[in-house]
């Protein structure tokens, strides 16, 4: 069998590949265009060919982790059973994505402001938000509570997994508990009271 040969990357993708690399040593503040072109093989000057400025490195790192994190996310939620547990695994994908890739994850919710204005406006296609609100929206369907508040039922999910990430990477990441492993026990019962009690 013959193989094919593998591609190679695209100058684009080396330096997308690089400007990731440091940030898990520096991180999103510290990034510098002279690193990222050092990694990549690239002189500084030649970054501006492919990217306008350090900025455009960070928001191309940002769309890319977004749409990373809507796979995790995806996935979790077609593996658990529908409704409450479908939204568990949710906030379970969004808080491991945030400790397995936490630089993108950073990134991602520093310097990708939402393209949305208001709750009337429906998330994007293809979005981490856009999957949350339709598996809530499931799973109020399938309790049947036509009056539940979907959107904050969507916005309390969210806060709560981001909460716990947050806490997790930063303020409380030397702290002797797992507070990782206990999101599920966090996230269940407040789900089963925004949904209405038992099912």
């Amino acid at each position: 069998m013959v193989r094919k040969k593998k591609e190679p990357a695209s100058p684009r993708a080396r330096i997308l590949e690089a400007a990731e690399r440091e940030l898990l040593e520096k991180g999103p503040d510290d990034l510098s265009l002279r690193g990222v072109a050092r990694r990549a093989g690239y002189s500084p000057a030649s970054l501006y060919e492919h990217f306008e400025s350090r900025e455009a490195i960070l928001q191309a790192l940002a769309t890319a982790a977004n749409a990373a994190l809507h796979e995790r996310m995806e996935a979790a939620a077609a593996a658990a059973p529908a409704g409450e547990e479908a939204l568990v695994a949710i906030g379970e994908a969004y808080v491991r994505f945030a400790h397995e890739e936490s630089a993108p994850f950073l990134v991602l919710f520093q310097r990708l402001q939402t393209r949305r204005v208001s709750p009337e406006q429906a998330p994007l296609p293809g979005s981490a938000a856009g999957l949350l609100r339709s598996t809530v929206e499931a799973a109020v369907a399938a309790r049947g509570r036509k009056n539940l508040d979907v959107d904050r039922i969507a916005w309390g999910l969210w806060a709560l997994s981001h909460g716990i990430a947050m806490l997790t990477l930063g303020h409380l990441a030397g702290f002797e508990a797992d507070l990782r492993g206990t999101t599920a026990a966090v996230l269940r019962p407040a789900i089963r009271g925004w949904l209405g009690g038992e099912p």
